[in-house]
């Protein structure tokens, strides 16, 4: 009896160590501080920027291409504990660099504008190539690779 329950045992953990062998490894990348990087996202400094943006879009059907076109301060006056940068680029697309209190790597996000066809409302979409993780953090965000941009 002893014996068919030893070989029970190590017959499970020789099917959960092929099942673990079999699961897809998680992206590997650096290390995030997922508080940090959520205050970043959620920052009234990143919401401003955003704003200003969405603003020029509803009011001239055009995204700012750059800081100064939306009205907002240069990119590297455009920063908190969280965030070493925000850069409007061509399309409004919004770039935040961070800084270590987020990550000691550089690892950034880009947001990218969509004004609705009626010219009313300007959603986001937040994707990271630096980020395996993101969407654990902000549900919104997604992990894009840098090879499949």
């Amino acid at each position: 009896m002893q014996l068919r329950r030893s070989a029970i045992a190590l017959s499970l953990l020789v099917l959960a160590a092929a099942a673990q062998a079999q699961a897809p490894a998680a992206p590997v990348g650096p290390p995030v501080n997922p508080n940090a990087l959520h205050v970043a996202l959620s920052s009234l400094l990143l919401a401003s920027v955003k704003a200003a943006v969405a603003n020029a879009m509803i009011a001239n059907g055009n995204a700012p291409g750059s800081n100064a076109a939306a009205k907002v301060g240069a990119p590297d006056y455009l920063t908190s504990n969280e965030i070493s940068h925000i850069v409007v680029g061509p399309g409004g697309v919004l770039s935040v660099g961070f800084t270590g209190a987020v990550s000691p790597d550089a690892v950034g996000v880009t947001l990218l504008p969509t004004l609705d066809a009626g010219h009313h409302a300007v959603s986001w979409s937040c994707v990271s190539n630096s980020i395996p993780e993101i969407a654990r953090v902000e549900s919104e965000c997604r992990y894009v690779p840098a090879a499949s941009h």
